[in-house]
């Protein structure tokens, strides 16, 4: 569970861009408990944060290549271009990341 690493990273990105872009997170993951999303939305309604979730089918990694170090949320980038083929530029972050400085 990341829900709150995803947060903490949300909000150091969100510190770190400039407020003349229109900021619009998109958060993929294969599951959201109900606990856990509920803490995500509060915090990040509270925040202001701007989200939209997306729900991987599982069924479409299975034949994919799993191990110790390398997880099913490895190849959630591959999905990217099928899951966000309207937007032009995209910034991809794991959770296990916080931003300290300007990413324009």
């Amino acid at each position: 569970n990341y829900t709150e690493q995803a947060c903490v990273t949300l909000k150091s990105i969100d510190d770190n861009i400039s407020s003349a872009f229109e900021r619009h997170y998109h958060i993929i993951h294969s599951k959201f408990e109900k606990e856990n999303f509920e803490f995500f939305d509060r915090n990040l309604k509270y925040l202001k944060i701007k989200y939209k979730l997306y729900e991987i089918e599982i069924d479409k990694l299975k034949d994919f290549y799993i191990s110790e170090h390398i997880t099913l949320a490895t190849y959630y980038r591959i999905l990217i271009a099928e899951l966000l083929h309207h937007i032009s530029k995209i910034y991809y972050f794991d959770t296990d990341i916080i931003v300290v400085r300007n990413i324009d």
